[in-house]
């Protein structure tokens, strides 16, 4: 999985566990959300690692990925 679709991941888990009704177990809710701070975590890292090869040669295809995945 890429660091954008980590992202996407992440964000993905978030809205399912806003939208997770009330009185289901909170256990599950707890464990949705961990989920989507394991993607968000690994989104960072790749984030991170593409920021310090901007400094040497990087595909643009990293690029465009990332405009994709954060494009509002």
């Amino acid at each position: 999985m890429s660091g954008p679709e980590h992202f996407r991941e992440a964000e993905r888990l978030i809205k399912q566990a806003n939208s997770i009704p009330d009185g289901f177990p909170s256990d599950q809710y707890a464990q949705t959300i961990a989920e989507a701070q394991v993607h968000a975590t690994l989104a960072h890292a790749a984030a991170t690692a593409d920021l310090f090869a901007l400094y040497g040669p990087v595909g643009d295809e990293s690029k465009e990925a990332w405009r994709k995945a954060v494009a509002p």
